[in-house]
């Protein structure tokens, strides 16, 4: 069952990128998880094209905006040139990870 995102609103953001995310029971610890496309495709068939998805999942039972922060912190760091040019081109996914792990701090 979809319990927020499309149904609601459009998670896409701009910048070639999306950030779907879910607040349910299934989920037991928070977590972000990013995926690039090899190739853009029309996201909500509105004709806004995503290459970098962002997955966002929080247990429910953990506040009620414990996403909306991950999504603000995140969203703020991808409109940041700087900050999207070193993950978009981090030499491995380890390195990738150590820059979203500069948003995590943000969040707690």
């Amino acid at each position: 069952m979809k319990e927020s995102g499309e149904n609601t609103i459009s998670t896409f953001i701009g910048y070639d990128t999306a950030i779907p995310h879910a607040k349910t029971d299934a989920v037991k610890t928070p977590f972000v998880a990013y995926a690039k496309l090899s190739h853009a495709m029309d996201w909500d068939g509105n004709g806004e094209m995503v290459k970098h998805i962002f997955m966002i999942g929080v247990p429910k039972e953990s506040g009620s905006n414990l996403h909306m922060r991950i999504i603000s912190e995140l969203s703020k760091n991808i409109m940041r040139n700087a900050w999207k040019e070193s993950f978009m081109n981090a030499a491995s996914a380890d390195e990738a990870l150590e820059i979203l792990k500069l948003i995590e701090k943000e969040v707690i």
